[in-house]
């Protein structure tokens, strides 16, 4: 039988993923139609920057320090990495990224992915070291 604070407690679990899948949808909505810009860095530089809507399909190798090995996939407006030899695989099991925010990251080779939206906004800004930001 079901008590009263249990159908409380029921009612607001569903509103909170109610209003949680109504905000996710609200996001990719705003972010529909922005040109993707894909940003990899490797050890913290930048490696390149790749405009995904005027890119023509291909895949290529990233130079890496010893013997590490990525192999990056760009097609029809997406990117991934499609191969890489690192132990746990989680890169390559993310799959493809093609929205703003979204990002794939290989901690064991230092690569990160990021998709940027529209022009140069600076979402997090952050200076390592001591004394003030």
């Amino acid at each position: 039988m079901i008590k009263k604070g249990d159908k409380l407690l029921l009612i607001l679990i569903t509103a909170a993923v109610i209003i949680g899948y109504g905000v996710n949808l609200y996001i990719d909505r705003l972010n529909e139609g922005k040109e993707g810009i894909a940003i990899i860095e490797v050890d913290g530089k930048e490696y390149g920057r790749y405009d995904l809507k005027k890119m023509d399909n291909q895949t290529f190798e990233l130079e890496l320090p010893n013997g590490e090995h990525s192999v990056v996939e760009i097609k029809d407006g997406m990117i991934r990495i499609k191969e890489a030899n690192c132990p746990d695989k989680v890169c390559v099991n993310t799959s493809w990224i093609s929205k703003p925010g979204q990002i794939i990251v290989c901690l064991p080779y230092r690569v990160i992915i990021k998709m940027s939206g529209e022009g140069n906004e600076v979402d997090v800004s952050y200076w390592r070291g001591g004394g003030r930001i």
